[in-house]
């Protein structure tokens, strides 16, 4: 089996495997494997990443993370009923409209309307400061719009409020590297571009 079709993924004492054709990896933690699921999304490969998201979710007390990456993936496979009800059972107890704004979002990125899911995300992450996967996604949004401040504005902000430091910091801090490494080689080549040739004189006109 592909593991960029589908992935296969079980629960072990010691962490999680990826079957991959037909041979099982070492076991890996939490935080790999949301790394994994989440590249895989960000590579266009949401059904890829969708089978990673369902084992991710049942981790007690930290399924949450992993569940609203489902819903993302949900959207983006034009499962939207599926992406409302997991919406809902994250945030049924929650005061304020943050299920219908954050489903709003993902439906807008799923039809292309990045501008105005940013719209909806920013609502989310200004009432909820307990949502670093929410930061973590604004990041990605503004990124895509090329509006690479706000990203990295959003990413170390996605960090600050996983304050246990784990798969959405790590995830954050790795694309504010990508961005920073990708300036930096601007910059050089934009030095390189500009940079004067010295013109040896010509001896015929001494």
């Amino acid at each position: 089996m592909d593991i960029y079709s589908r992935l296969q993924v079980e629960k072990t004492d010691r962490g999680f495997v990826i079957e991959k054709d037909r041979k099982k990896s070492k076991p890996i933690s939490f935080e790999q494997l949301f790394a994994i699921a989440y590249s895989l999304f960000h590579d266009g490969k949401p059904k890829a990443a969708e089978d990673a998201f369902k084992e991710l979710s049942k981790i007690r007390g930290r399924g949450v993370r992993a569940k609203m990456m489902l819903a993302r993936c949900k959207a983006e496979l034009d499962q939207y009923d599926e992406c409302e009800k997991i919406i809902s059972s994250l945030f049924e107890d929650a005061d304020g409209p943050v299920a219908d704004e954050l489903q709003t979002a993902f439906v807008y990125h799923s039809l292309g309307m990045t501008v105005d899911a940013i719209k909806e995300l920013v609502k989310v992450v200004k009432q909820y400061p307990d949502l670093p996967t929410a930061c973590l996604y604004l990041g990605d949004l503004f990124n895509e719009a090329s509006d690479l401040k706000m990203a990295v504005r959003c990413w170390k902000l996605a960090v600050k409020r996983d304050r246990r430091g784990g798969a959405i910091a790590k995830i954050a801090k790795k694309q504010i590297g990508r961005i920073n490494e990708h300036a930096k080689k601007k910059q050089l080549g934009v030095k390189k571009s500009t940079k004067k040739k010295i013109r040896k004189p010509d001896a015929s006109r001494v």
